[in-house]
């Protein structure tokens, strides 16, 4: 089994420290990395080019929308999903159209985290269980 390398990039040092915690029993998935803003990742993504990003909407510095745009243009094939507390249509939109693959409400981590990862990894999109139940389908992801 291959194991998974994961950049968790959030401002908030307790979420980043609840997600790894999230990860101690899953023995093909790794955290290689934390960051805590939109240019740290986006350097740090450069040097680790890890398989999966855990990306935050909202970054000092920088967004994690551009922070992804500058990502996807030197690692074309990385997989980003999303996690925000936002849920506002245009962000999540803008979040795809950036280059994200997923998107999953930190309010719904313990539920949608693991299915949005595997859901990025099998090359689907994602979106988090209540922004899909308020969108009536899946028709926004594609």
């Amino acid at each position: 089994m291959c194991e998974i390398r994961i950049l968790v990039v959030d401002d908030y040092a307790p979420l980043q420290r609840f997600i790894a915690g999230m990860f101690e029993r899953e023995k093909d998935l790794k955290i290689v990395a934390t960051a805590s803003g939109g240019r740290e990742a986006v350097q740090i993504a450069k040097v680790l080019q890890p398989d999966v990003i855990l990306m935050d909407v909202s970054l000092p510095e920088m967004s994690g929308i551009e922070a992804t745009r500058r990502i996807r243009e030197v690692l074309p094939g990385s997989r980003i999903l999303f996690l925000s507390e936002h849920m506002g249509r245009d962000i999540v939109e803008e979040a795809f159209a950036a280059g994200g693959m997923g998107y999953v409400l930190k309010s719904e981590l313990l539920n949608d985290l693991f299915s949005g990862l595997r859901a990025i990894l099998r090359g689907e999109r994602y979106l988090s269980r209540s922004l899909r139940e308020s969108r009536g389908t899946r028709k926004s992801l594609d």
